[in-house]
Parts: structure tokens; sequence; C-alpha cells
């Protein structure tokens, strides 16, 4: 118990009863231990009179769903009969014999695959396997130690100064699993002729290859390698110089995957893998479900199945979407979900977009806020704005805003009458004292003509700090209101400030909550007028913040006033918050939890009315269409999906 309590485990001992065995006295104990990660139940069988353990039998729960079961006997100085214990094993339970497995592995990997010298070290592919799945396994030796240091940058692992990308003749491209998400030990120190034995594992990065008629193929490792990092004279503490300089790489060819989906080395090597938590892990990687889960009934289809969208929005009637991505702008037909032929609106080179796609109130113009990611110079970037005729895809406009890099864009909105464009940005500045170091920023409310880009308004709005979140609005007097959150600077105190756009007066400061993070907010002004704020609560224990329960805020945008608090921590398996989305009319929240579902929340109830299931990695964005009755989000793995609520 003492082993446990000391690794931050909750325990507890039971006496559950006294029984015979064979002619023995003996006591039945439980012992229980709970940690984040696994539930751990071990029934212990006590002589009576010695009090020494007999057997025990325990059950390891992870929370990935994986069981571990095992038996123990313990032999004292007496013999014990042969027959006293029967183990209770399931008939597909495998034996195994550790002594001659870890023999077949040395030999497997002191004959290597390949070896390459690169500068003053030598790579040494050990093992290259593919399981059922089409999952990639690879064990190598790099020239690093055990004890080698921690570093920063692009790697993924203790002490690695070097990149690997794996591809394969028929172009499928590869992406590797971090074991520290999964709370594996594939980076627990081995070691084979004295270097530390490395292990990866990829997996195809399109799920639709998975099951596929498995075809021969020839894969191919390239690393790059820092030649000034080889026994990790770079720790945490300092920059890594990510100077990959020599390169190598490797052909393995495969004629046939191994037949288990782990492969015995990585088996013997104690890498936290089982064959039942593959597939999991495997569906997390990529985003998908677990096998098991089923989606939510209220979901319609994937718009896009996984890929490079970065943004979306509707349209003001509901009925076409745009999204926004590395490989450009596309608009779908939401009652079909297939794209619009013609209306693939191409981005410039170069550019990459800042904000979500905009629809103009008739719904007939699309406007995106683009960064040129070409500019060499650090001291300024280019915003672009650029709007499209959405039916024949034809670009009508594009306009320019000179920014310093100290200046982000906040937030973007039509007026009512699709004239202008009102922007909301951030410029930072830095204050220093005696004491403290500040960084503040000032909000920039501007607004513009839509088509020609010329100034028409422009008002600092002043902040005492930065701004952790800021939105703008139309209001019903054809005016425009913003809401920014900063955080704690020389006022040592979080605000929440409403601004009147068109003048820029500042119309009310309502104090957050002392020790609460605000994590996300949305704005409704065109409904019942409501401002959601999520954040988590925090206590300070010395130094160190000590956070607390997570919980969600509505505010009047007229007043500032409360109205009331969500509660998170009543709703099972929500515990965080990520984003959050109004309803048109304001009567729907929508938000995501840490499971990776989205909850979905009456805001004059304050109850859960919907749970949502369908993504399983974080979630971007959620917008609900104009009629409140549908609903779209889009997740960190491009999976955009579609959900009808009525």
């Amino acid at each position: 118990v003492r082993d446990f309590e000391a690794m931050g485990d909750k325990t507890a001992v039971t006496l559950l009863n006294e029984e015979n065995l064979n002619g023995r006295s003996v006591k039945k104990v439980q012992l229980e231990t709970h940690n984040d990660y696994e539930t751990t139940k071990i029934i212990l069988l006590i002589d009576s009179e010695t009090d020494l353990p007999l057997r025990a039998d325990m059950t390891v729960r992870t929370r990935y769903g994986q069981e571990m079961k095992g038996g123990f006997e313990f032999q004292f100085n007496q013999s014990l009969s042969a027959n006293l214990f029967e183990p209770k094993f399931s008939r597909n339970a495998r034996f195994l014999d550790l002594q001659k497995q870890e023999g077949e592995l040395k030999q497997r990997l002191a004959k290597g695959l390949a070896s390459h010298r690169a500068g003053e070290r030598t790579i040494t592919i050990r093992d290259l396997q593919v399981n059922q799945r089409g999952a990639v396994f690879t064990v190598y030796t790099a020239g690093k130690r055990i004890g080698d240091a921690f570093s920063d940058g692009e790697n993924r692992l203790a002490g690695r100064d070097w990149k690997i990308t794996l591809t394969d003749s028929l172009g499928t491209t590869y992406e590797p699993i971090d074991p520290r998400n999964y709370s594996l030990n594939m980076f627990k120190p081995h070691s084979f002729d004295g270097q530390r034995l490395e292990l990866d594992w990829w997996i195809p990065k399109e799920a639709s290859t998975v099951g596929q008629t498995w075809r021969p193929r020839t894969f191919t490792l390239k690393f790059e390698l820092n030649p000034k990092n080889l026994h990790g004279l770079y720790s945490s503490s300092k920059k890594f110089p990510g100077d990959y300089s020599l390169k190598t790489d490797f052909k393995v060819p495969v004629s046939s995957p191994s037949a288990p989906l782990l492969p015995p080395t990585i088996q013997a090597l104690d890498s936290g893998l089982s064959e039942q938590t593959i597939s999991v892990f495997e569906a997390r990687t990529r985003g998908d479900l677990p096998p098991g889960i089923q989606p939510s009934s209220e979901l319609v289809r994937a718009i896009v199945d996984g890929g490079e969208e970065w943004n979306f929005s509707f349209s003001p009637d509901g009925r076409i979407m745009a999204s926004s991505g590395k490989n450009g702008i596309h608009l779908w037909d939401m009652a079909s979900g297939q794209q619009l032929r013609g209306l693939q609106l191409s981005l410039p080179i170069g550019y990459e977009p800042v904000e979500a796609p905009l629809f103009s109130p008739d719904g007939k113009h699309l406007v995106v806020a683009f960064e040129d990611r070409r500019q060499d110079s650090a001291a300024q970037s280019i915003t672009k704005i650029l709007t499209w005729d959405v039916a024949s895809g034809k670009r009508l406009a594009g306009w320019e805003m000179p920014v310093s890099a100290d200046l982000n864009l906040r937030g973007l909105v039509f007026s009512p009458d699709g004239s202008t464009l009102r922007l909301l940005s951030s410029i930072m500045t830095r204050k220093s004292s005696k004491e403290h170091f500040f960084i503040s920023q000032n909000g920039i409310a501007q607004e513009f003509d839509a088509l020609t880009g010329r100034s028409l308004e422009s008002h600092v709005l002043p902040h005492q700090s930065y701004i952790t979140s800021g939105l703008v609005e139309n209001n019903d007097s054809n005016g425009w209101q913003i809401v920014t959150i900063q955080g704690k600077g020389e006022s040592q105190t979080r605000l929440m400030r409403l601004w009147n756009g068109s003048s820029g007066e500042l119309q009310q400061t309502v104090p957050m909550p002392e020790n609460f993070f605000s994590d996300t907010v949305a704005f409704n002004n065109a409904g019942n007028g409501l401002i959601a704020v999520a954040g988590t609560h925090y206590q300070m224990e010395g130094n160190v913040q000590k956070l607390g329960e997570k919980e969600i805020q509505l505010f009047e945008a007229s007043s500032g006033k409360l109205l009331r608090s969500l509660n998170p921590a009543s709703i099972p398996g929500l515990t965080s918050i990520g984003t959050l989305a109004f309803s048109r009319d304001g009567s729907q929240l929508a938000c995501q939890s840490d499971d990776f579902t989205l909850k979905i929340w009456d805001t004059a109830s304050g109850r859960v009315t919907r749970t949502l299931v369908g993504h399983y990695s974080q979630i971007r964005r959620i917008e609900f269409a104009s009629d409140g009755k549908s609903l779209a989000s889009l997740d960190a793995k491009g999976k955009l999906l579609q959900w009808r609520l009525n």
C-alpha cells in the first residue's frame, strides 16, 4: 500500500472473509488502487496462522478498456501440495516462454537489416515489420546512449536529434504515433550493443488504405540528423538548434505483412502495447472512433473525412458551406454533401487563411482573410482580404493591409447591408518595471469598404493587459459590438469589456471571477444577446496553480450582467471545455468536452439536451446553421461533420 500511495495512487484494503483451503485457514483480502490511467484489483489469500501470502489474483483495467489478468503463487520453506491451486485461464490464453523469446529477439536484432554511416555515428535498422492492418513497426539504433539528455525542437522523444519520414513505393505516407500520448513504454530505455534501442510505430495517414489487399512494396526511411548533438549536448533548458545537415536513406523491401497485429519484437521489448489496444490507438491518431463506439444518430455525413481543412462557415440560408484549408477554398452543397462543381476557389500561392470564410448577408459574396507567408521580413507581414462571387466562382476584389508582426486579426464581420467589413485586431506592446514584465495589447476596431478596402473608420480600444479572446457582432441599430477578455496585467484583474465598434466607446467593464482562466468565448447578438465564457477555476498553492472545476458563464450582452452558470462537472465525461458556439437565436449552446463529444446545452434551463458522438480529436470549430436545426463541426484531423438535430 505504501508503494502505491508513494506513486500518488488512491488505495483501499478490505478484508472480504475467512475460508478453508485444503485444511488451511486463510483470509481473503482485496487491495484496490486507482490512478488516472488504470485500476488495479488484487485478491490475496493469506495464511491465518502466519500472515504469509499464499496466492494473489490480479486484474488491471486501463482507461482505454484494456484488461490484463495474472495469478501468483508464493512458496516458503515447506512444500505445498501440487493440487493446492488450479489456475483459471481462458481457453484462448497464450503461453509465453520469455527466455526463449528473449533469445530469439537478440538474434534478430544482432542480424539487423541495414547499416549506414552518417558523420560520427552509425544508424542500424534492427527490425522492420508490418502488421495485418498495414501499421509499420521499426526498431533501430542511432548512436545514442541510454543516459543522453532530452532535447527540444521537432524531436518527439527524449534525446533524439533527428527527423524521420516513412513512405513506401506505392505512394503511401505514414504518420508516427507518439507513445507518450497513450502512456506507453515505447520510449522506455532499452539498450543493445551499448546503444539505446529506438522503437517507432507508424500508421498510414489515409484510413482508406487499412484493410486493402496487400501488395509487395519497398519502404523508405529518411533520416535527417544533427551532427552537433550526438549525445544530447543540448538539454531541455536550452534551445535546440535544429541543424539537420546529415541525411541518409534506407530501402527495406517487404513482400508480405507479419501475421500478428503486434509483432513479436515489440511484444518482447515491453512496449506497453497489446493486440487489444493497437486498433484503439490507431483510431485516435487518425481521429476515427475506436472500435465498438458508434456515432450518434444525429450524424448526417462526413463532408470531409480527414485532410487539410482548417475552417468553415455556413451561408446565411444554410444551404452552402465554405471550407478553407491548405488545398484551397471549397464550397459544399449541404443537401447532398457534394462539392459544388466549378466553385472550387483556389488559394493564391503563399497565402494561408487566418479566419473562417465569411458570406455576405445576401449569400452572394464570400470573403476570406489571408496572411502572406512569403514575406521575409519579421517586422512586417501582409493581411490580404479577397472576395469572390459565389455563383460564378469569379474573384471580385482583393486588397491588402500592411501590418506589423505584433498585430493579430481577432474577428471579421459584414455590416448588415453587406457594404462594409468590420475587423477587430489586437496589437502587442511590451511594458516593464522593476518588479514585472507585461505584455499589453490594444484592440483596434476598423471598418473598410468591402470591395475597395478603403478605410472608413478606425478606433483604438485601450487595454491594460493581453487580450485572450475577442469577437465582433452586429447589433440591431446597424452598429456593431465587440467583446474582449483581457488577462491579468498591471491591474492583476481579468476583465471582460464590451465596446461600441462604431465609436470605439467602452460600454461595460465586467470583472471576471477571481482565479478563473477564460479558455474560450462565444457571442450571440442577433438572438437573445448572450455572451458565453468557458473557463477553469484554480487555486494557488505556493507558486503552483492547481486547476479545479470547469464552468460556462452566460452574460447579458447589453449590460454585462451574469445570468447563470452552466456546471460541466455535473455532466459525466465533461471535465474540460473546448470550442463554444451559439445557435442563431441563442437558445442553444454547443461545446466540446474532453472525450471529443459535442454537448448541446439549452441556455434557458442550463441542461444538456444532446451528446453528439462522431469526433475523436480536438474540435477546432462549431457552427449552427441559421435555422438551428443542424450544425457542423471540424476537428484537428480535418474531419468536417454535418449533424441534424430535429
